[in-house]
């Protein structure tokens, strides 16, 4: 057998073969959860050589939850402990990166169907200055329970793109990204002997769970085809991501004299749908997935090496701030400040709050001391009461729903009108030209008589003369 040099690489805790998905969950992403819950965005991805557990480890099996179901669990569960100050929605979205297009795995038509429709839409990486880089048009769906949460989840990872190798019979061929996007609106706020409701300002945290596709040499997994291709693309985006880290750390410990590097974050989608991320717009957990045996050695080295790297990149994170919350008033509906102010919701007054919604010591949810909602017996995760949702709130985002279905039918009335204009226009050039050709006709037939009258005129005098 072959004898390899030995290594050594420092992280912040190394957990054995025997650790439990649940102690494993306490230790590295329940202070996450913490950490989103205190207003922050927050990022977990998991990554490590192909077969290593990185998909067992964020999604799990039905006896043994990975870290979605059991983060999942843990937030419906908890936001009823502030449920008495600030009004929560929960919105999910799942996708994923193959080959370097990024795909919707909710996308509608699968919601409909079941089935992935055979060519699916590529979705755009935009950039917004409040939000950073986001992915447009993806879709959104608000949960209320644990049981359509786990059922998004499930149908997401069903159509996720993953095939048989020579190392792993199940092996992904793409990076999934499960978003949860946390909404927080204050109920009410205090104001001197006075009492009213803040609905202007709501904070919105994102917390992003990564499952990476793992990294695999050609020489040992056998791949030809399209298998080939889909490893070069994972082993691409992979490299890039390193490239990233290895840059940022050098910008961070470079002398004042040295100038800084360019990270090359537009190089992969991964990268550069996390560039906000990585440059401190969230708190960054990675999660170092490792196969003990000695035929990955040499992967498994270069994993370790990245994560070391991985390791001494730090970044300064600051708190989501609150942002102005658009109220839609339609005529079909009371509006929003008379619901916010009913009676059923608490005293009204006409004070002016102007204290924006955010995260407070009184909301702060002790999630570190709190034990974990029990399992249920058939290794599901245990049911979570449907939290409170102040009647106003939910108006609020159905009000939202309708403009949104206004807007898209404005555009498509304008798209109409515009093809109507363009086609009357079109039809108008059209009359014009036909005229000015046959005006053309005319004139040119004119010049022909005219011509042949001048020369049979001088034929005339010709033969008189």
């Amino acid at each position: 057998s072959r004898v390899y040099a030995s290594s050594q690489y420092l992280f912040t805790r190394v957990f054995g073969n025997q650790i439990t998905q649940q102690s494993l969950f306490q230790s590295t992403t329940l202070p996450v959860i913490q950490e989103f819950f205190d207003g922050y965005n927050t990022l977990i991805f998991a990554y490590g050589v192909t077969n290593s557990g990185k998909t067992y480890t964020i999604q799990g099996t039905r006896d043994q939850p990975g870290i979605i179901p059991r983060a999942l669990n843990i937030i419906l569960h908890h936001i009823k402990d502030a449920q008495s100050e600030f009004e929560y929605a929960i919105w999910v979205s799942y996708a994923e990166i193959y080959n370097e297009f990024i795909y919707d795995l909710l996308d509608l038509k699968t919601l409909v169907t079941g089935s992935m429709p055979p060519a699916r839409l590529n979705m755009k990486i935009r950039t917004d200055v409040d939000d950073g880089h986001y992915l447009e048009g993806i879709t959104e769906i608000r949960i209320r329970t644990l049981e359509d949460a786990l059922a998004v989840l499930a149908h997401g990872q069903k159509h996720r793109t993953a095939n048989s190798t020579l190392l792993n019979q199940e092996s992904s061929r793409s990076h999934s990204i499960f978003t949860v996007k946390l909404l927080r609106i204050r109920r009410q706020m205090s104001v001197g002997a006075d009492t009213c409701i803040e609905p202007h300002m709501v904070q919105v945290q994102k917390m992003s769970i990564v499952d990476l596709a793992g990294s695999e040499r050609a020489a040992k997994t056998q791949n030809t085809g399209d298998r080939l291709h889909e490893a070069g693309m994972i082993n691409k985006s992979l490299m890039v991501l390193g490239n990233c880290l290895e840059t940022l750390r050098f910008n961070q410990f470079k002398s004042d004299k040295m100038r800084p590097q360019m990270v090359p974050f537009r190089e992969s989608q991964l990268t550069k749908l996390f560039q906000s991320s990585f440059m401190g717009g969230a708190k960054t957990v990675m999660l170092v997935n490792v196969n003990p045996y000695d035929d990955s050695y040499e992967e498994t080295r270069r994993v370790l090496k990245f994560a070391a790297v991985a390791k001494d990149v730090t970044t300064v994170n600051t708190p989501i701030a609150s942002t102005p919350l658009y109220r839609a008033v339609l005529h079909s509906k009371p509006p929003l400040n008379s619901i916010l102010t009913s009676p059923s919701l608490g005293p009204s007054s006409n004070t002016r709050c102007s204290t924006p919604a955010g995260p407070g010591s009184e909301a702060r949810l002790s999630l570190l001391n709190t034990p974990e909602p029990p399992l249920l017996p058939d290794g599901g995760l245990s049911d979570c009461d449907e939290p409170h949702i102040n009647p106003g709130f939910t108006f609020t985002f159905d009000a939202l729903n309708e403009l949104k279905e206004q807007y898209t039918e404005a555009q498509y009335r304008c798209a109409q009108i515009e093809f109507d204009v363009r086609q009357e226009l079109s039809q108008e050039y059209n009359r014009k030209i036909l005229e000015m050709e046959e005006r053309y006709n005319q004139r040119l037939q004119d010049e022909v008589m005219l011509n042949e009258e001048k020369c049979k005129s001088k034929i005339d005098i010709l033969t008189r003369s």
